[in-house]
């Protein structure tokens, strides 16, 4: 992005210098002179002495200077406008992203909640200019996953009427909005992680956590000799399989040491039956006799059970959440709400298990990483709310005439409610974004003030090298004034050419960057793309700043040349 910015300014200030050296040297003053002349009638004279300064033949330094204060004033104004554009553009992406996820005008209470909310809302979209309105009911919770835990906005949504309200649908990238009402579908969803990745990441060590490749590792099973095995296993009945020692003949086998198990040998048959070698009944292992304790029931490892699958309420959360807690649609997650049951210590925190429905994405940090949304009975019951919402949203036809509908809708709700638009609500923040392109304004104002300084440098250098014509003019009567309008005009034909070629220019780049586009990472910057708004009104603003401080530059070197005596300028030849 940097080189894109860098090589734009390049050649804007090469094709800046090229339009001003074209403009300077092909009577671009006397087109100027068409242009205005209606509007300099009364000064026509001075006019026409000044535009014949500037485009007569001068000395190399002359030429040089009237040529950089033109270049400057050029560059000034095209680097002002395209950058007041791209802050409009950027003030318009965040505008529509903040009314986008969030309603034109919200009906709340100060301090409480909202009984009637249902009512409220079907009352509001009777109004005429109302595009639809929803019943809503949030509060700050916990969500945790397997891996992390972050504070997220519960909010609780009509999904029926949401669509009418809310861009949330349109920003779903994974799951659906069904999946809120009907839970069990989730079941039925396989998660985008693969089951080995899925329990790999959690139960094998990370690399370098585990011990080097020279620790003792125990020998598998394959790998270790049976008699080693027997001789590690427990004495508990039923674990450790019954041996005999065999010796060559088959009857003592202790001196031998080898092993022999059951169903091998010339007792074999006998074992099968349940008979030791002498005849008699052998104990059966596992059952209860007089040297060995009853067994217990073996209770079932919860490792080996079947998973049953439980339909849980689905919560659709944001793409920077779901990455912070590296989930994905079907996941289970929890959430805690401090609002819970009173306990014998004091509150108790209700935690709750849900299931990700899905995961949207609306390119603004702030949603994406803090709102998670459910329906509205699953938050009322979440959150001890009961048959109460926290307010009512609504959204309009006409976005910049919403206060109209504001004032329709406090007529027809409840005093004790509290009915605010989209720019109360963000009031400070659209005023920030106002105060920093003001600001932003004054501080790129500078450079235009600096190439003011190089007219003053050029007037004062006319001055100088047209003393002799002063002197004549003053000698057949011309008059303080009439020089003073001289070389003013010439400083705002400076002024009026200078930003006329800037504000050219710097359309020429916005549009450029419009509609060619200079691509930015949205992992740093969170989107794709430099916007630009382009606006009538800003550009014509730069262009009066421009021929305004132009015009205030030629004050002190036309007071010098209507000062100059035509006895001091007939004395230079």
């Amino acid at each position: 992005m940097t080189a894109g910015v860098f090589v734009l300014v390049v050649l804007g200030v090469l094709v800046g210098g090229l339009i001003a050296h074209v403009l300077v040297d092909f009577g671009v003053w006397a087109i100027v002179l068409r242009a205005f002349g209606p509007a300099f009638e009364r000064g026509a004279a001075a006019t026409t002495v000044a535009i014949r300064h500037l485009k007569g033949k001068k000395s190399g330094v002359l030429a040089f200077f009237v040529l950089l204060s033109t270049l400057g004033v050029s560059v000034s104004s095209c680097m002002l406008s395209s950058v007041i554009s791209i802050m409009g553009g950027f003030g318009d992406d965040l505008r529509s992203k903040i009314i986008g996820n969030n309603a034109h005008i919200v009906v709340d209470r100060p301090a409480g909640t909202i009984e009637d909310g249902m009512t409220v809302a079907r009352r509001i979209r009777r109004i005429d200019g109302v595009v639809g309105a929803m019943a809503y009911a949030s509060g700050e919770v916990m969500i945790s996953s397997q891996t992390n835990l972050s504070g997220v906005l519960l909010k609780g949504i009509d999904t029926r009427n949401v669509r009418k309200v809310l861009d949330l649908p349109r920003h779903l990238e994974e799951g659906k909005l069904r999946y809120l009402d009907h839970p069990e579908e989730l079941l039925r969803v396989e998660s985008d992680f693969d089951e080995f990745e899925r329990t790999a990441g959690r139960l094998l060590p990370l690399a370098g956590e585990g011990g080097s490749r020279d620790e003792y590792r125990p020998p598998s099973l394959e790998e270790e000799p049976p008699s080693d095995l027997a001789q590690r296993l427990p004495d508990a009945a039923g674990l450790r399989p019954p041996v005999a020692r065999a010796g060559p003949s088959g009857v003592d086998a202790g001196a031998a040491g080898t092993v022999a198990q059951i169903g091998r040998g010339p007792d074999a048959d006998a074992s099968a039956r349940g008979l030791g070698a002498s005849g008699r009944a052998a104990p059966q292992l596992g059952e209860p006799g007089r040297d060995q304790p009853p067994e217990e029931p073996e209770e079932p490892d919860p490792f080996l059970e079947p998973i049953r699958d439980e339909v849980l309420p689905g919560v659709i959360i944001g793409r920077e959440l779901a990455r912070n807690l590296r989930l994905h649609v079907a996941d289970e997650v929890n959430i805690v709400s401090p609002l819970g049951d009173l306990g014998p210590t004091g509150p108790v925190p209700k935690s709750r298990p849900f299931r990700v429905a899905g995961v949207f994405y609306t390119g603004m940090y702030e949603f994406d990483s803090k709102y998670g949304y459910v329906t509205i009975p699953v938050a009322q019951s979440f959150l001890n709310m009961g048959n109460r919402v926290t307010g009512v949203e609504a959204r309009v036809r006409d976005v910049e005439r919403a206060e109209v509908q504001a004032r329709a809708i406090r007529r027809v709700v409840d005093r004790r409610y509290r009915v605010r638009d989209w720019k109360e609500l963000n009031r400070s923040l659209f005023t920030a974004l106002a105060l920093e392109k003001i600001a932003m304004f004054v501080a790129l104002s500078v450079a235009t003030i600096i190439a003011a300084f190089s007219i003053i440098s050029t007037l004062l250098l006319m001055v100088i090298e047209r003393g002799k014509e002063i002197a004549i003019l003053k000698s057949i009567g011309t008059t303080d004034r009439g020089i003073l309008n001289i070389f003013m005009l010439e400083g705002l034909l400076i002024g009026l050419v200078g930003s006329g070629a800037g504000i050219l220019l710097g359309a020429v780049t916005c549009l450029v960057i419009k509609y060619q586009g200079v691509r930015l990472d949205p992992e740093v910057y969170y989107i794709d793309q430099l916007p630009v708004h382009m606006s009538l009104g800003e550009f014509g603003l730069v262009g009066l700043a421009a021929v305004g401080i132009s015009l205030v530059a030629t004050l002190y070197p036309s007071w010098a040349a209507s000062q100059l005596r035509p006895v001091d300028g007939l004395r230079q030849d």
